[in-house]
């Protein structure tokens, strides 16, 4: 991780907000999955009033034949109903699934940003360590010379 405090706060900053997003995502998700399965219910149930309908009428049973009418009406209302909210919770998911997305991508971008300042950082470190050995190495030799020449 980056020596600054400040970068690797953000860097965690961002990486809980890309968690939560998931999380958001996969809750949309959820929710987009638990109606398409009421949908499937609802449409299996209409599919059963229908063919007791038929049944009803082929066998001259005129109240079950509306008990199956008005059955199926209430189910076409319910299924109405479910797709209004099949098309809402599919434009939560999208909204859901492109703020991950976005979030994803700024993760990245900073992680990129991090990784070039701890490149640059190694680099000054590499450089401040040849200096002082430089330095010392110069001094040495600067030492061992005056040394030397007192000697002589």
């Amino acid at each position: 991780m980056a020596r600054s405090p400040g970068l690797k706060r953000l860097v965690k900053l961002y990486d809980l907000v890309e968690r939560v997003r998931a999380v958001e995502l996969h809750a949309a998700e959820s929710s987009l999955d638990e109606v398409k399965r009421t949908r499937s219910t609802e449409e299996s149930r209409q599919r059963d009033l229908i063919r007791d309908g038929r049944a009803a009428l082929i066998n001259g049973d005129g109240f079950e034949w509306m008990l199956a009418l008005k059955g199926r009406s209430l189910i076409e209302t319910r299924l109405r109903r479910i797709l209004e909210q099949k098309l809402r919770f599919e434009e939560i998911r999208q909204k859901a699934a492109e703020a991950h997305r976005m979030s994803r991508l700024r993760l990245e971008q900073l992680q990129r940003v991090v990784e070039r300042v701890q490149t640059a950082s190694a680099i000054v470190e590499v450089r401040r360590t040849q200096a002082l050995a430089d330095d010392r190495y110069g001094a040495r030799r600067e030492w061992i010379r005056t040394k030397t020449v007192r000697e002589a």
